[in-house]
Parts: structure tokens; sequence; C-alpha cells
């Protein structure tokens, strides 16, 4: 995911090692750092996790969960991490104000309407929420789903309990689990994995105007 700090002058990538297909894992971290200008770099640009800040988290003493989509609101400092389970998706939220210490994350309750989608296996793989945080993205393997606010309304409430205002994509991609917005919101990327001889493959995907 991507943010930036409340001055709007430096952006970071953050890292979220919360993957658990065995739920055995009760503490899992997102790790932040400051963005790179890939502009300049010339060679694989590489970061330490000992030199990040770190938000290490639990769900609560009786559930876990596995997860790979993480979504950041720089403005409201808060991170949403919604669940791989194919049945529930399930959307946490917790503090980037609590940095370097374990925080519970507090549950918003279920993706009401895509409890009525039949999700393919693997269920939501990744989203990504725009840095005015108006619009917002989650994914499975083989499509997308998208929700667009207005300034000051509340788009995970909108996301928890209204469908979607356009369902995206109908992909062949082999493992395909990336996707972010673009440059201004412009469109979106996906990127799937190296599977089976299929070359691993970024793709974009301009803006629809009805989306605009």
């Amino acid at each position: 995911a991507r943010g930036q700090d409340l001055n709007g002058r430096k952006n970071y990538l953050y890292v979220g090692d919360m993957g658990d297909n065995n739920g055995r894992r009760k503490v899992k971290v997102i790790y932040q750092f400051e963005e790179p200008d890939v502009q300049k770099l010339k060679k694989p640009f590489n970061v330490k996790s000992k030199k990040c800040i770190q938000y290490p988290f639990v769900y609560g003493k009786k559930n876990n969960y596995n997860a790979e989509a993480l979504l950041v609101d720089s403005a409201k400092q808060k991170f949403y991490i919604v669940s791989k389970d194919r049945e529930k998706a399930m959307v946490f939220s917790g503090q980037l104000s609590k940095k370097n210490k374990t925080q519970t994350l507090q549950s918003l309750g279920r993706i009401k309407h895509l409890k009525k989608i039949h999700l393919e296996p693997g269920g939501i793989i990744a989203g990504d929420l725009s840095l005015d945080g108006n619009e917002l993205l989650i994914r499975t393997h083989r499509r997308a789903y998208y929700w667009k606010v207005e300034d000051g309304e509340d788009i995970i409430k909108k996301m928890l309990n209204e469908k979607p205002s356009v369902f995206l994509g109908q992909w062949r991609e082999p493992a395909g689990e990336g996707l972010c917005f673009g440059p201004k919101n412009s469109g979106y990327y996906t990127i799937s994995e190296a599977h089976k001889g299929y070359v691993s493959r970024l793709r974009f995907y301009e803006k629809l105007e009805l989306l605009r």
C-alpha cells in the first residue's frame, strides 16, 4: 500500500507481513518505509526491516485471520485489512499512530454485499485506497470491486454496507494477486506471478469515462 505524511510531502510504502494460510501466527506486522525515487535508482532497492517503522498487530485473543489486502488512509492515520476468507471478507482497522508496539485491531464487520457474490477460491487477495481517500479497489483472482465517494464521505463504511459502484475485469492471470491505482487515479495496475511457464506481467487498465 502507499501513503503520505500529514503534509503530503513524503510518500511511504507499506508492506504487510500478514499472510497466514495455516492460522498459526498470532502477531503479524506492517512495515513502513519512505518510497524511493525509481527514476534515480541505478540498482535494486533493498530495505532492512530493522530500519522500517513497524506496526505489529493481533486480531484478538480468540480470532486469527489470513489476509493479503492492505489499505492505508494517511489523512485519518489508519490502515485497514480485508481478510482472505472466502465466506466472510472481514474488515479490520488499526492506528498508524501506534508505532513499534503491538495493537489489537478493531473489527468493522463483513463486507455485506460480497457475501451474496460467489467469490472464487482465494477470496479477497489485494486492494488499494487512493491517496485522497475517495476511491477504493479490492480484487479476487478474476475480478475487482470499485467504490467511490465524494469528499467528506466515509469510503470504508460504504464498502461495508453498499454494493460496489462497478465490477471490473474478467482476468485470466495465473495467481494474479497485485492491484494498485495508477498516477492521479488514471487507472489501475495488476500483476501476476510466474506460474507453470507463464511469465509474470504488469498490466495497466485505463479508467473508463464513466468512473471519472
